[in-house]
């Protein structure tokens, strides 16, 4: 995948997450910096990290599902409950107008793009990202 390459390939960049996660602008980067600093801030009662047991399930999922055939949706189309539909703007990795078509697919679904962002958008945006799932899962 050519986004994975443009990121390992930046070596200036002090974390992979950032090329990887957020757009070039100064504003997502500093936000990227933030975010870095805010995974360090809790030292106790982490969550333990599963590896591979996660995150090869995970994967094999989202590469069986990109390669299944589906043009008309279907298996969005069949998903009845409502769905919160997340993306950034500027997400390489999975970009917005898949979201988009997500969400048109999708019967009871919403759709939040949040701005100059990538991968990362909810580490962009942790608070606004908080309210808007606290505001869905309480509708």
């Amino acid at each position: 995948m050519a986004v994975l390459q443009d990121a390992f390939s930046q070596t200036d960049a002090p974390d992979l997450r950032l090329p990887l996660f957020f757009t070039k602008s100064s504003a997502s980067q500093s936000a990227g910096l933030a975010f870095l600093e805010r995974a360090k801030v809790r030292t106790e009662d982490r969550d333990t990290d599963n590896g591979g047991a996660v995150t090869d399930p995970q994967a094999k999922a989202l590469i069986t599902w990109c390669a299944t055939p589906d043009p008309e949706h279907a298996i969005l189309r069949a998903i009845r409950q409502p769905a919160l539909v997340v993306s950034g703007s500027h997400d390489t990795m999975l970009p917005a107008d898949n979201a988009y078509a997500m969400f048109k697919a999708l019967r009871n679904a919403q759709l939040i793009l949040y701005p100059d962002s990538g991968h990362g958008a909810l580490f962009q945006y942790d608070e606004l990202f908080v309210s808007h799932v606290r505001t869905f899962q309480e509708a």
